[in-house]
């Protein structure tokens, strides 16, 4: 078990994602076999590592950095259905720029698991724990982090990146295609919040779509259709709300996977500098 900051932190990222709700029970996204062994020796060494003090808070594991930022990037890829290795012109651009925040929030998540990491050392009357309760307690936080939260991170990827790839089409197609209309699946798992839009019509450089461009929410299935007349919608977007923090974006336009307003993006006064340095590591391979 974790206290304080860390159990906080966990709380925290477990209520954002909706860990456990119905909207978060689809899909497996990146974990696969072959990311579920590499991970397991990656950790064997970063418990190693906390336990004999050379892997500090503050610190980042570069391994476990670059196996979460490319399964990252593969959702990604697959979201916008091209490579960037098949990628050209503004398509590689875009590709491009996404593959760097995805890279750069890997390094802040990382930060973070080191951190707890570090904090789960000890138990509650500051002793040193026995290294097997330690190494369970670091398998249980590894879990939690590198295969619960990075699946609906990946699926966060993908859901985001395929908008950002409509949305460069929407802009190629305006002329013969001035209108977007919200959709949602409309199903038993459709959430209410969501279900408000359905239908809605606006012009695509209505600024409507600068706060409401599916996804709203982790593992939102809404999207968007293009259309060539409709009526278009007279509602008032002030008698919609706020969108759930970290959303309310344009993907497409912001060119962005995870916002800066991501909780994993906050970190501890003390280390700043390390962040603001990315870590010593690279935004992009």
């Amino acid at each position: 078990p974790q206290g304080g900051a860390g159990a906080k932190k966990l709380a925290d990222l477990r209520a954002y994602y909706k860990l456990g709700s119905a909207a978060n029970k689809r899909g497996t996204g990146a974990i696969t076999l072959s990311y579920r062994n590499d991970l397991n020796e990656i950790i064997d060494d970063i418990i190693a590592r906390v336990r004999n003090g050379s892997l500090r808070p503050g610190d980042v594991d570069p391994a476990l950095w670059k196996l979460v930022s490319e399964q990252l990037f593969k959702g990604v890829e697959k979201g916008y259905n091209l490579s960037l290795a098949a990628a050209r012109g503004s398509d590689k651009l875009m590709l491009e720029t996404l593959r760097q925040n995805v890279y750069r929030f890997s390094g802040f998540k990382n930060y973070h698991f080191v951190l707890q990491a570090n904090a789960l050392l000890r138990n509650a009357e500051g002793n040193v724990k026995a290294f097997s309760e330690f190494r369970a307690d670091v398998l249980a936080l590894n879990k939690e982090y590198n295969v619960d939260f990075l699946r609906t991170e990946y699926n966060h990827a993908v859901a985001t990146s395929r908008m950002a790839g409509k949305w460069k089409r929407f802009k190629d197609d305006v002329a013969e295609l001035p209108l977007l209309q919200f959709e949602t699946v409309g199903d038993e798992r459709t959430r209410a919040a969501h279900q408000k839009f359905d239908g809605i019509i606006k012009p695509v450089t209505d600024p409507f779509w600068n706060k409401w461009l599916p996804p709203l929410d982790y593992n939102c299935r809404c999207t968007v259709r293009q259309l060539s007349d409709g009526e278009v919608s007279t509602l008032n977007v002030n008698d919609l709300g706020d969108p759930k923090p970290g959303f309310g974006i344009n993907w497409g336009e912001q060119q962005v996977i995870f916002p800066p307003t991501h909780p994993q993006f906050e970190v501890e006064p003390e280390h700043q500098q390390q962040a603001d340095n990315n870590f010593n590591l690279p935004l992009a391979p």
